[in-house]
């Protein structure tokens, strides 16, 4: 847990704790209000009820019928604490690492990291550049060598400057908040979180030993000060440094038990302030279950004390702001769905064409053979009419 976050839960603490106080001094201080007399009844036997006198600073003697007030529970102590037995796992840890001297001299840190994610179906391989300055600035480049979306690989920035956090893939820049920025934080420290546990506000406890591949292994218990953050560690006795880290997690289908495995403990080389060369180990290999089946692998492939890092690394990445899609796109887009697709224009290349398209030859026309009209009947003359008895006939043309 940050430091600023730590201090954030202790003022909302202490305000809770000031508000309930508050509250009870004020209940046992205020005077209480004066009750009408009741007249009595005018029944056999009729007792009047008496009332307790408004006196200034009278405490009511009758009890209150019912259930009796809850009282508040005391809050959790804000005083971190660490019994002997853990203190001394503590202090053998870090001198293993280097010592507390040459671990507090870390004040900037530059890795390469080989990271791998198992599924039941594939492993997915990431190379992480991770930058560190301070307790506050982080900045991850992510590359995903083995994913294409379309034609672009899949890669993003993730930076924290302190006070504000981004996101920029695709040439896209959005803000870093919420459960992302969380997850983005946790567990992120320049030198080692048990150079400051006790100011960070956790308490450790030792709980015993346990065995891991056959090493009887300390147990060490982490809480934070309102005892809602458990995380367990394992020390290995002989060579000082931590094995195993239990924690637990939360996932689709509800509460997961996860580990976290640290090998090959290595040494790397600071420079303290004095100019004295000293080493600091870290575990180059860890390894991470989820309920029991191997979910990750994090293998440092180089590691930096104190390099040189501006703050400019750790601002805002270039590009242009995310733009959500807003109501009127979705509109557009669902005015366009009853279109039909055109294609493209004729010679025009097509993809995975070179040249121009050539297009397909219209079908020759068929010529049109006109119907002739069917030939009119002829009209037979009209048959003249016999002549009359006594009527003389027309004479013959000549």
């Amino acid at each position: 847990m940050r430091p600023e976050r730590v201090l954030l839960c202790v003022v909302s603490a202490l305000a809770l704790v000031i508000g309930w106080s508050g509250w009870i001094a004020a209940a046992d201080t205020a005077e209480p209000k004066a009750q009408p007399v009741a007249e009595p009844k005018a029944e056999p036997k009729a007792e009047p009820i008496v009332q307790p006198k408004a006196e200034p600073g009278a405490e009511p003697t009758a009890e209150p019928k019912g259930e009796p007030p809850v009282e508040p529970k005391a809050p959790p102590s804000l005083t971190p604490t660490a019994d002997p037995k853990a203190l001394e796992i503590v202090d053998r840890y870090l001198k293993a690492r280097g010592g507390r001297e040459a671990v507090g001299a870390i004040k900037s840190i530059q890795m390469e990291i080989w990271n791998l994610k198992h599924s039941d179906v594939s492993t997915n391989k990431a190379k992480i550049l991770h930058y560190m300055k301070g307790q506050r600035m982080i900045r991850e480049d992510w590359d995903m060598e083995d994913i294409q979306v379309g034609a672009l690989p899949l890669r993003w920035t993730q930076t924290f400057d302190g006070r504000k956090g981004w996101v920029q893939m695709f040439g896209k820049v959005s803000p870093l908040e919420g459960k992302t920025l969380f997850t983005f934080l946790w567990d992120k420290y320049v030198d080692d979180f048990f150079l400051h546990w006790q100011k960070d506000g956790f308490s450790l406890t030792s709980k015993g030993q346990e065995q891991i591949g056959g090493k009887a292994c300390d147990v060490l218990i982490i809480e934070d000060f309102m005892k809602s953050q458990k995380t367990r560690y394992l020390f290995d006795p002989e060579t000082g440094f931590y094995a195993k880290k239990e924690w637990e997690g939360q996932s689709p289908t509800g509460k997961t038990k996860n580990e976290a495995y640290y090998k090959e403990w290595r040494p790397v080389a600071i420079k303290l302030p004095d100019g004295t060369d000293a080493k600091v180990s870290f575990s180059f290999t860890v390894e991470t279950f989820e309920d029991g089946v191997l979910t990750g692998e994090r293998k440092l492939q180089s590691v930096r004390l104190n390099p040189d890092l501006p703050d400019e690394l750790f601002g805002r990445p270039a590009g242009e702001d995310f733009k959500p899609i807003t109501g009127a796109d979705t509109k557009k887009a669902e005015g366009k769905k009853g279109e039909e697709k055109k294609g493209p224009p004729v010679g025009l290349p097509l993809p995975g064409l070179k040249g121009g398209a050539k297009p397909e030859p219209e079908p020759k026309a068929e010529p049109k053979t006109e119907e002739k009209p069917a030939p009119k009947p002829e009209e037979k003359p009209a048959e003249k009419p016999a002549p009359t008895p006594g009527e003389t006939p027309p004479p013959k043309a000549e």
